[in-house]
């Protein structure tokens, strides 16, 4: 594990041990995002929330990019995942960048997953999953949809335990995940599943995303980036 990674962890503290739980129905994670030249850009946010036998997740993303006090970049997404049990059964995610707007549509039917996307209709096996990895699940998937272009791509997988020390000074063990499709994206979870950081690369540079707990405003003002 990286000492970018060990000073990010110490910096949040005993926050991410329970970040973001609302109550027994609905968890909130929030996530700061770390360009490594522009440092923090905005925020990542998942809201899951356990309805009967499924469950949903609201996905926000808020990124702006300044330089000089310019805005050089803008992207937000809204994005919603309904789940019964282990199958994704509907899929919607609005992004904008800049002035462009797209718009990814999804719905389970028969023995798949039907994805509209601009560019056409495609349909995906039912054991498709959104690469959002707010579930440990993400790493049994054969077959990931890219939220925002609706793109689907084979997943390679690989995974390793990596230990950190966090602000009580005793070793955690964490499991790192390295999935490797359209792009390489790495995960890592504790030892309960909850992802406490990940890792995407975005046209040769990792961009990170780090657990913040927004009941916390102190520890969530300068989370460091991963290294």
């Amino acid at each position: 594990m990286t000492h970018g990674f060990v000073r990010a962890f110490a910096a949040l503290g005993f926050a991410l041990a329970t970040s973001g739980i609302a109550n027994a129905d609905e968890q909130v994670f929030q996530y700061q995002i770390k360009h490594p030249v522009f440092g923090n850009i905005g925020t990542y946010t998942n809201q899951v929330k356990a309805i009967g036998d499924g469950t949903e997740v609201h996905t926000t993303v808020q990124v702006t990019v300044n330089v000089a006090g310019n805005v050089i970049f803008r992207q937000s997404a809204a994005r919603r995942e309904k789940w019964s049990g282990e199958r994704l059964v509907d899929f919607s995610s609005v992004t904008h960048t800049n002035e462009e707007r797209v718009e990814v549509h999804g719905q389970a039917r028969d023995n798949g997953f039907v994805i509209t996307t601009p560019q056409g209709v495609v349909t995906a096996p039912a054991s498709v999953r959104p690469t959002n990895p707010w579930s440990i699940a993400i790493v049994n998937a054969d077959m990931l949809l890219a939220p925002m272009n609706g793109r689907l791509f084979k997943a390679q997988i690989s995974t390793r335990e990596e230990v950190v020390r966090l602000q009580d000074g005793r070793p955690h063990k964490l499991r790192r995940y390295e999935i490797v499709g359209d792009k390489r994206q790495v995960v890592w979870f504790d030892q309960q599943g909850v992802p406490l950081a990940f890792r995407t690369e975005e046209g040769g540079v990792n961009i990170d995303f780090v657990l913040a707990d927004p009941r916390q405003a102190g520890p969530v003002t300068a989370a460091p980036a991963l290294e």
